[in-house]
C-alpha cells in the first residue's frame, strides 16, 4: 500500500522534515488506521527509523531527482542542506 511512495517524515531525533521513502509497512491495523507504522529510508541521510502515521505525509516533490526545496501542502518547509542533522 505505501511500500516505495516518497514522504517528508518527522525525524525522531530533532523533530524536523526530511525527504524520505517508505521500505516497508510494519504495523497496519485496519480498525484504527492511526496506529500504521512505516519504516522510512531518509533520502539523503541513508539512515532509517520507524514511524507512526502522524509524522510523515506523501509528497510528490520528494523523490531523489527533485530541485533542493520542497514545499508540502501541510506547510512543512524542507531544504536539502539543512544543517540540522
Amino acid at each position: 500500500m505505501f511500500s516505495d511512495d516518497y514522504v517528508l517524515a518527522q525525524y525522531s531525533v530533532d523533530n524536523q522534515w526530511y525527504r524520505g521513502r517508505i521500505k516497508d509497512v510494519v504495523q497496519h491495523d485496519m480498525n484504527d488506521f492511526s496506529k500504521t507504522v512505516v519504516e522510512v529510508a531518509y533520502l539523503d541521510f541513508g539512515n532509517t527509523e520507524q514511524t507512526s502515521l502522524d509524522r510523515w505525509v506523501v509528497c510528490g516533490c520528494c523523490s531523489p531527482f527533485t530541485s533542493e526545496t520542497c514545499v508540502e501542502r501541510v506547510g512543512v518547509r524542507y531544504t536539502v542542506n539543512s544543517s540540522t542533522r
